[in-house]
This record gives C-alpha cells, sequence and structure tokens, in this order.
C-alpha cells in the first residue's frame, strides 16, 4: 500500500532537486540520501506486498515507514507550495526575506525526517525484515490461493442455478458449425459460487468427453506446475499412466507432448479462479485448435472472460434473487428448528437485516447463516452480530473462509488500484458514487499515475473500469442516457473489508453515530450525518487531507465547523455536498493545498473574495446552490479543470478573462454574452460544455459556434436557448470530431444534412426544435448512435425510416410531444435490431403504432403516456385490440398517467 505513496514522494523528491540547485538551499545530500532510501523501501515493500501477510515485526515496520512517509509528503508539499507562491509574486526585499525563512524551517524539518528514516532503515537491517519475507515457503502461498478458489458453497447449499447449469451444459455439449474448439467463461465477484456451479456441470458432462482436466491457477501460478498437472490429469481421467520424466520436460515439451495426446480427442478443460489472462495465452498453443475441445474458465475479472481470437460464450453470474437467499439463509439458520427452517418472528427483523446485508451473495449467505445456527435464538445475539457484522467479519473464525475470499480479491488488486478502492469506503453503505465525481476525486487526491499521452482523469477512468472489470465495484449504468456508465456502487461485505484495510493502513477514517472516536490521527475523514462530535484537542496535528461530509442536517453543519476552522491547513478535498451551508469564511482562501471544492446542494449563496488564493484548485463545484455570481479572482486559478454550476432557475455568466483558464476540461452551466463569448475560444482543452443559457437576442450565437470548433477534444456539448432564440447549426460546421453526447434545447427548423455527419455520437437530445424536416431520416444512419430523445423537435405529421441498416445500434428512444405527428411510416425487417427501449407520450394525433412494430424483437419495454384512448385500445388484450400481435412479444408494457399532480403507472393488459 505505502508503494504508492513512495511513487508520489519520488515525483516530488525530483521536483525538490530543481530548487536545491537554484536556491542552493544545502540539502543536496539529504536528497539524494532520502531518494536512495525511497528506492530501496519501495522494493522492499513491493516484494512484501507480493509475498503476502506480514509478520508483526514486518507490520510495526511498515507503519513506522508510513509515518515518516506522511510526515514527508506534508514537508514536500508545504514546500513546494509556499516556493511557487512566493515565486510568482514581483520580487521584494520582504518576499526575499520569507524566502529565507521558509528554506531555513525546510531544511531543519528534512534534517529530521534524514534522522528518522536512517533510524527505520537501521531497525530493518537489525531485525532481518528481509530474509523474513524471503523465507517464505512459495508452494505453501500457491497452496493457500488455490484454497480460496476453492468451492466453498457446497452444490446443496446453491438454490435457483438451475437455469445457469443448463446454460453452461449446452454450450459444453453443443456440437460446433465450425470444427473449432470453444471457450466458456464464468465471471463474477468472488463468493458467488462460480466454482460450484462448473463443479456441478462437469461432473454431469464428462462422461460425454475422451478425456477430461481440473485445474485451480489462482493469481501465484507457475507455468510448468500448470502443464504437468494438466497433463496428468488427462491421462488421470482415461486412467492411463502418466509418461515418464515429465519432471524434466521444459515448458515446449509439454505442450507439445499434450497437443499430440489431444489430437483427434473430444476434451473438456476447466482453469478455475484465472486471474491473469497471461496463463491462457500460456496454455493455448498445447491444445489444438480443430476439433470438439472445451475449455471453461472461472474468473472474476472480466477482461480475462475475454480471450482475443477466440470462439467465446461468457456467462456473468449474478447475485441470488431476495427470495431465494432468504430460503438459503433460513435453511441455514434455522435447520435445528424445522427441516425447512422457518424464522421466528421475533428474528425476523434482524434475519432481513443481515440477508440484506450478504446483497444475494451465496457465500455470504451460507456463512451466515450457519454461524448464526450456531448462535443459537436469543435475541441479543442476533442483535450484537448484525451491530458488529464488520468485526465479526474479519475476527470470527467462522467467517474465515467468507473474509479469505473477499480479502483475495483485494490482495490481488494491482497498488494503485487498492488506494483507489478504498477510497469508495469513505462514501456511505449502498451509496451510488457517481463516476464523474470519484474520478476528480482520485485525481484531487493524487492517487493516479502520469501516464505521457492521456490525462489524469482519462487514467482514472481506466481505473474505474478496471476495478468494475475485477468484480471489486458493481456497475450502475443509465437508463436516461441508453446504458451509459454513471455510478458504482460497492458491495456492502466489500465495504467491511476495505474499512477494515483503510484503518489497518491509516488511510482514513468514517464518522458514524456508532463510531464517533476521534482520538485516532487520520489523513482522511469521511463524516456521516452523525450527531454533534467532541473532537480531541490533537486534532489539529492529524494533518488531514480529505473531508467529506454525508448529511443534511444541523449535525452535519456542527461537525464541518468543528474540524474545518481547528487548524486543517493541509486539506486537498473539502467536499460538503448537501450540508446546509450558508456561506464559506474568508479563511477558505488559507487551505492553499486545497484541489477539490464541492459545495454541490448547499446554501451557499456568495464565494468570499479568497478564493482566489487557492492556486492549486482543479475542481470547484457549485451546482444546485443560490450562486449568482462567481468572484472576480477566479481566473487566477489557472490550475482550474473542472468548474461546475447549474441551476433550473437562472445560470452562471463566464467571467471576464476567463481564457486564462486554458486548463479547464469541464465548463458546466454557464451563459454567454457578447463580451464573454470570445472567452470560449481560448478554452481549446474543454471535453464537457454545457451551455446554460445561450444569451439574450442569439446575436452572438454565430461567435459562439466558432469558439466551439476550436475546441478539438469536446466529446458532450449541451445548449439551452430560450424559444424565440434560434440555434444556427450550420455556423457550427466542421463540428468537433470527437462528439459522443448532445443536447440541444431551441428552435433548430431546418436540421439538413448537419446531424449526419455526427459519426462518433452516442446520444442525442433535442428539444423544443421546431423541426420542419423527419429528423428520422436522417438520423437513422448515424452508425454509434445509442439513445435519441425527441421531446417537442419535430413540427411535421410524417416521420419514419426504412431499409435493413437504419438505426442499427440503437437501444433507446424517446418520442414526446410531437404534437402534429399522425403517421408513423411502416417498419421495415432489419430496421432498429438492437432497440430495447421506446416511451411515446403526448402525441395526440398518433392514432397508432406503425406496421412492422412487430420486428423489434429485442424490445424490453414499451411506454405510453398521454395518448388517444383510440392508440392505447388498439394494444389492449382485454378489449381484443386489432394491434395487440404486434406487441405481445414485448415483456413490459406500461400506460403512464399524471394523477394529482403525480405519475403514476399500470400495466397495460
Amino acid at each position: 500500500m505505502a508503494e504508492v505513496l513512495v511513487t508520489s514522494l519520488l515525483a516530488k523528491l525530483g521536483e525538490l532537486a530543481w530548487f536545491e540547485t537554484h536556491l542552493q538551499l544545502g540539502i543536496g545530500d539529504d536528497i539524494k540520501f532520502i531518494r536512495d532510501e525511497l528506492s530501496t523501501m519501495k522494493a522492499f515493500l513491493k516484494d512484501a506486498e507480493k509475498r503476502g501477510p506480514r509478520g508483526e515485526v514486518a507490520n510495526k515496520w511498515v507503519a513506522q515507514i508510513r509515518d515518516e512517509f506522511f510526515k514527508l509528503e506534508d514537508v514536500l508539499e508545504e514546500f513546494l507550495l509556499q516556493m511557487k507562491l512566493l515565486k510568482s509574486e514581483n520580487s521584494c526585499v520582504p518576499r526575499l526575506f520569507q524566502k529565507m525563512l521558509v528554506c531555513h524551517q525546510f531544511r531543519s524539518e528534512m534534517e529530521n525526517i534524514r534522522k528518522e528514516i536512517e533510524d527505520i532503515s537501521k531497525r530493518r537491517e537489525q531485525y532481518n525484515l528481509q530474509e523474513e519475507g524471503t523465507s517464505s515457503d512459495h508452494g505453501e502461498e500457491r497452496r493457500e490461493d488455490r484454497s480460496a478458489a476453492s468451492p466453498f458453497v457446497e452444490e446443496k447449499d446453491i438454490l435457483g442455478i438451475d437455469r445457469n447449469v443448463k446454460q453452461l451444459e449446452e454450450w459444453l455439449l453443443q456440437e460446433e458449425e465450425v470444427n473449432q474448439r470453444k471457450v466458456i467463461s464464468v465471471v463474477g465477484m468472488g463468493g458467488l459460487g462460480k466454482t460450484t456451479l462448473v463443479k456441478r456441470v462437469y461432473k454431469k458432462v464428462e462422461a460425454c468427453f475422451d478425456c477430461f482436466a481440473w485445474l485451480n491457477v489462482s493469481q501465484t501460478y507457475e507455468m510448468k506446475d500448470i502443464l504437468i498437472r494438466m497433463l496428468e490429469e488427462f491421462y488421470s481421467s482415461r486412467k492411463e499412466p502418466t509418461p515418464n520424466a515429465v519432471e524434466t520436460m521444459n515448458e515446449d515439451k509439454l505442450r507439445e507432448k499434450i497437443h499430440k495426446y489431444l489430437q483427434e480427442k473430444r476434451y473438456v478443460l476447466v482453469l478455475d479462479d484465472i486471474w491473469d489472462i497471461h496463463v491462457w495465452e500460456g496454455l493455448k498453443h498445447a491444445l489444438p485448435v480443430a476439433g470438439f475441445g472445451k475449455i471453461v474458465f472461472t474468473t472474476r475479472v472480466e477482461n480475462v472472460a475475454f480471450p482475443l481470437d477466440e470462439n467465446c460464450h461468457v456467462h456473468k453470474l449474478g447475485v441470488l434473487p431476495h427470495e431465494i437467499a432468504w430460503e438459503l439463509f433460513c435453511r441455514k439458520a434455522f435447520h435445528t428448528i424445522t427441516p425447512q427452517g422457518k424464522c421466528p418472528q421475533y428474528l425476523h427483523r434482524f434475519a432481513d437485516a443481515m440477508l440484506r446485508k450478504c446483497n444475494g451473495l451465496p457465500l455470504a449467505v451460507v456463512a451466515l447463516g450457519s454461524l448464526m445456527s450456531k448462535k443459537g435464538m436469543p435475541l441479543i445475539e442476533w442483535r450484537n452480530v448484525l451491530e458488529n457484522l464488520d468485526w465479526e467479519l474479519n475476527h470470527n473464525q467462522d467467517l474465515e473462509q467468507l473474509n479469505r475470499v473477499l480479502l483475495t480479491s483485494y490482495n490481488h488488486l494491482p497498488p494503485q488500484l487498492k488506494y483507489c478502492f478504498l477510497y469508495c469506503a469513505l462514501f456511505p453503505e449502498n451509496t451510488e458514487i457517481e463516476r464523474e465525481k470519484l474520478i476528480r476525486l482520485w485525481v484531487a487526491e493524487g492517487l493516479i499515475e502520469e501516464h505521457p499521452r492521456k490525462t489524469p482523469e482519462e487514467v482514472a477512468n481506466d481505473y474505474f473500469i478496471q476495478l468494475i472489470d475485477r468484480s471489486m465495484l458493481q456497475a450502475i449504468v443509465s437508463d436516461f442516457d441508453g446504458g451509459c456508465l454513471k455510478a458504482c456502487k460497492m458491495h456492502g461485505l466489500m465495504r467491511d473489508v476495505a474499512i477494515h484495510m483503510f484503518e489497518k493502513e491509516e488511510f482514513g477514517m468514517v464518522i458514524t453515530q456508532q463510531n464517533n472516536e476521534t482520538e485516532r490521527g487520520c489523513r482522511r475523514v469521511a463524516i456521516h450525518d452523525t450527531p454533534a462530535i467532541e473532537f480531541s484537542s490533537t486534532m489539529s496535528k492529524w494533518n488531514i487531507r480529505s473531508l467529506l461530509v454525508f448529511g443534511k442536517g444541523e449535525a452535519a453543519l456542527s461537525s464541518v465547523n468543528r474540524i474545518i476552522w481547528r487548524g486543517a491547513k493541509l486539506l486537498r478535498v473539502l467536499d460538503l455536498e448537501g450540508v446546509k451551508i450558508a456561506s464559506l469564511p474568508e479563511d477558505v482562501g488559507d487551505f492553499i493545498h486545497l484541489r477539490y471544492l464541492g459545495l454541490k446542494r448547499t446554501h451557499i449563496k456568495e464565494l468570499p473574495a479568497s478564493l482566489q488564493k487557492l492556486r492549486v484548485l482543479e475542481t470547484l463545484d457549485v451546482r444546485y446552490t443560490n450562486l449568482r455570481s462567481l468572484p472576480r479572482g477566479i481566473i487566477w486559478l489557472q490550475q482550474l479543470r473542472h468548474l461546475l454550476f447549474h441551476s433550473r432557475r437562472h445560470s452562471l455568466p463566464i467571467p471576464l478573462g476567463a481564457r486564462s483558464l486554458k486548463r479547464l476540461q469541464t465548463l458546466h452551466g454557464m451563459r454567454t454574452d457578447k463580451n464573454t463569448v470570445r472567452e470560449l475560444g481560448h478554452l481549446t482543452q474543454l471535453r464537457t460544455l454545457f451551455i446554460g443559457e445561450v444569451g439574450s437576442g442569439g446575436e452572438h450565437s454565430g461567435e459562439l459556434f466558432q469558439a466551439i470548433k476550436k475546441m478539438k477534444h469536446l466529446c458532450c456539448l449541451t445548449l439551452t436557448s430560450s424559444r424565440d432564440i434560434k440555434l444556427e447549426l450550420e455556423s457550427l460546421s466542421p463540428h468537433p470530431i470527437y462528439l459522443e453526447e448532445l443536447t440541444l434545447e431551441g428552435r433548430i427548423e431546418q436540421s439538413s444534412m448537419w446531424f449526419a455527419s455526427l459519426n462518433c455520437l452516442r446520444l442525442l437530445h433535442l428539444s423544443h426544435s421546431k423541426l420542419k424536416e423527419d429528423p428520422l431520416s436522417t438520423l437513422c444512419q448515424l452508425p454509434n448512435l445509442d439513445t435519441l430523445f425527441l421531446l417537442d423537435a419535430y413540427a411535421g405529421k410524417r416521420m419514419g425510416c426504412s431499409g435493413t441498416g437504419c438505426f442499427r445500434r440503437l437501444s433507446k428512444m424517446v418520442i414526446v410531444g410531437l404534437k402534429e405527428l399522425e403517421e408513423w411510416s411502416p417498419i421495415e425487417q432489419g430496421t432498429m435490431q438492437c432497440l430495447r427501449s421506446i416511451v411515446i407520450a403526448t402525441c395526440p394525433k398518433l392514432a397508432k403504432l406503425p406496421r412492422g412494430f412487430q420486428y423489434l424483437s429485442a424490445l424490453e419495454k414499451l411506454e405510453l403516456g398521454e395518448m388517444l384512448e383510440e392508440f392505447v385500445d388498439r394494444l389492449r388484450s382485454d378489449r381484443a385490440g386489432e394491434d395487440r400481435w404486434m406487441v405481445q412479444h414485448i415483456p413490459n408494457i406500461k400506460l403512464v398517467h399524471v394523477v394529482n399532480e403525480e405519475l403514476v403507472s399500470e400495466v397495460l393488459s
């Protein structure tokens, strides 16, 4: 874990070397010594990470390292930032004197840190910590690794998997059209029962194959060892003796031997618990490509499940439905009461809460149910386990297997992903964590490695996707924009593991009503809607780097005031989203290290002028506040990357001088006028631009489009104008070529062929466009369009498109408020083949669905609202509607009405 911090410190020492060269601080030897020690410690920590759990002495030594790293980080950051700020001021005697004071203090602190690091290094040699690590038995490690993949959930304890068994069995026995091996992957987080599921199928079908082999792989593996075991398993399955001298063969000889043996045979090979795609790369040449060969993977890593250039099926295993999980839990917990297991009424509330904590994870359901069967029926026992489940998970032997499976996933993360994963546990349980916000927080925290050709946000997004692919985070996609990955959640038990680890690593602290002890220092503090807290007098020495507050009550506000204004001057992150705070004190300008300031959904009316002192601020989020303007000094925040504002009532003007904010990637919720529109043309690094109000009169819209054309990296564009302003899209030609999301609210009238060239466009949202030409006839050829919203967007009477390949990737369509639409042209077979959801509402002249609607075979959801009674009656089965046959394949058909200003839905029958 500390390895990531060492990497960051080495980079800062490189920056410090520049000041040593130019200012002659007299610490050149200290810098060289500390850099050398850091490099040595980094190598040691990297080796220790691979070796797994450390001894108690080594743990204490690592904790001492971590404390010194934190001190060094604080001293380096404080000095480097102070020198940069002083360097930017005009040279004068007071500034020169101040520089001397800063340098003197820094030299003194660096000398102390060097002495501490020397002592720590001596202790490492004294206790032979390197030898402690290298003497571990790697064979034993591999055995432990394999045990984490063994089927802890027995077959009798798995309910509701018949469909999964049938699917896998069908794939394994299916005769392929092409005589070629097939890979079948079962993927999901640890504890879902992947191994148990495959075991059941494997036992059912092994007799259908000439030979078969099952290999536990896991993270720690030797390729030669795997090849030998594979050869032995295949021979053993046919009750044949293993060839002599296989131990003396090299890997190539073993591959050749296996390949020759499998020729012309029907075989099945299971590779259980694969973490690395290189395992398959090392094995695939031992397996004949032609023939009836089936290879089954079980893995927690999604990109391992899709080997390149292979004929492949992927089965994503999900959690158990609540009803089945309840049956399984009761069967384990209450089997001593009745054979079927029935929960006593007085324990129902506690059992249900425990089950929700398991969140459908079979291993968790079985382990917790078994634990409670030993606890018996006393109410107090159930209450104690529920209230202390995080402690039980990490200390109770009955939950050891569950903890090992969950912890294995964490231990196998690359170092840079571990901090990012732990950071997610600062958020409250069951919270949807917004992807963009999380990415900006990671960047502000310095958790992201530098990349020569990517922005930190792009690297952080890669980390986000990797954590989801590794089943560490649960993906949440947006129905609004066609399945975009908008957020994530942590499984409750994975969050417990994360909290245990980040407390152990002094990564952070979560303060709740149940846990409000604050004596222990930490770097990151999250407050979860807890009552007023008595903070210790030593809190000012914590050097808190991040404060995240979750809660909207007065208690949250009280907690904020107690922490912020008691010496937390090294804050990098301050997130007060939702806190009822009406103003920030002028002192906020003293937080010169602040990189992220989140004030979303607060009651802020004005930002202090001292904000201009926050010269390293990267994100300022003031969405849904009461702000009416931004301070003039915001143009001095030249490290600003994300400026976010949005309100349904008004937009903020782009400040004059905003052209200096050349690092801006996100500008959200501003308005333009003739004086500020020119500023936009200088913000060429923008990825996301949301103009909440194209200024009145619209005379500068041409200049606006000229500015947008210069934004070569723009991916998301939103323009909102009043209905009396026409958006002249022809002026935005050529458009930014990477545009993926486009929202236009306002009159367009003539769409012409401008939309036809948006080849990267994934989402299009048109509102109040008053188009005179049929939009579908133009948009249908866009190759990547996934989601289409037409809200009062078309003023014509007829629309439609025809031909195979039209809307080839469209998955969601929303048609609302087309008040003149009378006819939708017939849909030809082959059109909109990926369409899964369609909404049609408030089209008062549309009498029926188009002919050919039955060809939309992928449709899962049809939602109708405020349509003609004749339109709806044609679809009703209970009234023998003549169009019912066209929609009978759709599983979810709803009618939506407005009743007492609330939306009410009913299933169409």
